[in-house]
């Protein structure tokens, strides 16, 4: 337990040490103990933390019952400090930490000094778009207003009539939120301009408010630019939202963009890295995609403790994007995260996803990759293969990548089964086809003459994806010419 309560005080940052001292202002004996706790390095005994705090009592009290009394006390502090540290800044923001000293005072009926700090707090949040927070401090002021009687029935009117208003927002917010989620679903242009409609909808009355203008160009940029096909088809109007939602960073930048979680302001930056280094990579920008996760490293490097958020989408995004720019030993260290991430979450199953990512580099690491290790890849594709999952598509492309690294044939079977993938990319089957037969037949003059066909296609493709995936076909040829 002293263990416990140690690793607890540790987590106490100096603004919520001000918050301890104030919550046991009027208990002497717990504010010896939180002082002892300052002033040691490491976990103690029981005996020195008696000897500090009972240090008058020692030699007149029995020690069984100041060992008692010791225990009381450190389980009243430990419990305090595990609900305390919900609010601290690593699960929660500063201002989400201000709200809840508010309703601790309001607990302890100090109505004075909550009600001048949460008055403090609404122009806070009402800067900031914080339609969040909002309803809760409202809340706290009229609550402490009728306490205090201050300010009579026309300051409780004025305030309540600010309470629906943040009601209002805070109802609008949450819609736009429940469209930001939706639009994680679209699949289609029309379902991509539905939901953009219904957001243009539903922020027209509120446009002195820059948060809901913002939360607009997010996501009409963000699930812009993650989509294959669309970069290329509105790269002018994603361009627009991007400039236009930089621009409300800029001179908001303590404002957040989607959920105001902790630390929002840097994380709203390196979360925006991302989505551009996914737009610059489907627009075949891949140095300026790669400058982007480079400044993601970056902020990481800066701020080491903060809670960065790690996905699927975001680990497979990055690792294509590490592809792209040519840095295979980032993108197979990247790949280790995902089977880590998979196996974290105890989704086996999504392993065969896995094996595709890692295919995914060795083809465009190829030559440069070790034939070991293109071989173990193989084996473990062909046992995949014997599943029917979900993932068979991905794992006979993947397959079919690793045969034509290998010299192996495969099957006109084969490439009909992953023709919705090479569709999906625009690849043309008959070249993979004529690829393999002549890797694997050894036909130099056939090698030569595909070379000249795909360079002939590539003066007139305009998709990165299929261009990235051209070029590599022209590499392999070459190699086994």
């Amino acid at each position: 337990m002293n263990e416990e309560l140690f690793l607890l005080f540790c987590e106490v940052n100096p603004t919520s040490q001000i918050v301890l001292d104030h919550a046991f202002g009027k208990s002497p004996k717990m504010l010896r103990l939180i002082h002892f706790l300052r002033t040691i390095e490491t976990t103690f005994k029981t005996p020195r933390a008696i000897n500090v705090i009972y240090k008058e009592e020692v030699d007149q009290v029995e020690y069984t019952k100041l060992i008692n009394r010791f225990y009381k006390l450190r389980q009243q502090l430990i419990e305090w400090l595990y609900h305390y540290l919900k609010k601290t800044e690593t699960h929660s923001s500063k201002e989400e930490q201000s709200l809840s000293f508010i309703r601790y005072l309001v607990n302890k009926n100090q109505f004075k000094d909550a009600l001048e700090k949460a008055l403090k707090l609404e122009k806070h949040c009402q800067k900031l778009n914080l339609f969040e927070l909002l309803p809760g401090v409202l809340n706290m002021i009229i609550y402490c207003q009728q306490c205090l009687f201050i300010g009579g029935d026309k300051a409780l009117i004025d305030a309540e009539k600010r309470l629906l208003k943040a009601v209002e927002w805070n109802h609008a917010l949450q819609k736009l939120h429940y469209y930001h989620q939706q639009s994680y679903r679209i699949k289609t242009i029309e379902d991509y301009q539905e939901v953009l409609k219904a957001v243009r909808k539903l922020i027209q009355p509120y446009k002195d408010l820059p948060r809901f203008t913002l939360l607009y160009h997010y996501i009409a940029f963000s699930k812009g630019c993650t989509a294959i096909g669309r970069t290329h088809k509105s790269t002018n109007a994603l361009v627009r939202h991007l400039n236009k939602l930089e621009a409300i960073l800029k001179e908001h930048p303590q404002m957040p963009m989607i959920f105001a979680m902790a630390h929002y302001p840097k994380l709203t930056t390196y979360n925006l890295l991302l989505l551009k280094a996914i737009f610059y990579f489907y627009r075949g920008q891949y140095n300026e995609s790669a400058k982007a996760l480079k400044e993601r490293d970056r902020i990481e490097t800066a701020h080491p403790n903060l809670p960065y958020p790690t996905s699927e989408s975001e680990i497979r995004n990055t690792i294509s994007i590490l592809i792209s720019s040519k840095q295979y030993r980032l993108a197979l260290k990247k790949w280790e995260q995902l089977v880590a991430f998979y196996k974290k979450h105890e989704q086996d199953e999504r392993l065969d996803l896995a094996l595709m990512e890692k295919a995914n580099i060795y083809f465009f690491q190829y030559p440069k990759v070790n034939k070991t290790d293109l071989l173990a890849l193989y084996e473990d594709l062909l046992e995949a293969g014997t599943r029917a999952t979900e993932f068979t598509d991905f794992i006979i492309i993947a397959t079919i990548w690793v045969k034509l690294l290998l010299g192996k044939t495969f099957t006109a079977i084969e490439l009909e089964k992953g023709a919705g993938m090479f569709n999906a990319y625009q690849l043309e089957i008959s070249l993979v086809r004529q690829l393999g037969e002549a890797i694997y037949q050894k036909n130099s003059k056939l090698l030569r003459q595909l070379i000249k066909d795909i360079e002939k296609l590539l003066e007139n493709k305009n998709n990165s994806i299929q261009s990235l995936y051209y070029q590599q076909f022209i590499v392999i040829a070459k190699t086994h010419v």
